[in-house]
């Protein structure tokens, strides 16, 4: 382990650990490659993108906090696109 990396253990069901097993397969990528990636993108969204991944959106709630998001993805393309 490099300096300045920690170590984590996460217990899954197997049947996910075998679909994430063919994901990473399919993607020629490491399972602690794809995490890392995961977990920096996640921590680089705003509170309520980050309370969705995690599921903390009340059922309700969740379309329209969805078409926002969706908003927001649209507005950051055509940024990049202009």
């Amino acid at each position: 382990m490099a300096a300045g990396e920690e170590n984590i253990r996460v217990r899954i069901p197997t049947p996910l650990k075998e679909k994430w097993d063919a994901a990473m397969d399919g993607r020629k990528i490491s399972t602690q490659r794809a995490l890392a990636e995961m977990m920096r993108w996640m921590i680089e969204q705003d509170p309520l993108t980050q309370a969705m991944i995690f599921g903390q959106v009340p059922e309700t709630d969740r379309v329209e906090l969805s078409q926002i998001v969706l908003n927001r993805l649209a507005a950051g393309r055509k940024k990049k696109a202009g």
